[in-house]
């Protein structure tokens, strides 16, 4: 991602185009997301993840996506 200057969202459009099944966990994507907003500074990067999750609990956070996520789905089933 950093090596080819993509963001998050192309280098996964890009991995899924080979592999259609890709699909990174959540805290996978959280380090990526973190990533990009830090420039591609990995050291910097790092220094953030670790700021984040002492002050919050990974799956904690990662259940507050999920609901978020099935939330949506279920707006977008009501406009089908």
């Amino acid at each position: 991602m950093t090596r080819v200057n993509m963001t998050y969202q192309e280098a996964l459009a890009a991995i899924r185009s080979t592999r259609p099944q890709a699909c990174p966990n959540i805290g996978f994507e959280q380090q990526l997301f973190i990533l990009e907003t830090k420039g591609g500074d990995v050291n910097e990067a790092v220094e953030s993840w670790s700021a984040q999750h002492l002050k919050a609990d990974v799956i904690q956070v990662a259940q507050k996506q999920r609901e978020a996520a099935n939330d949506m789905h279920v707006k977008l089933d009501t406009l089908e």
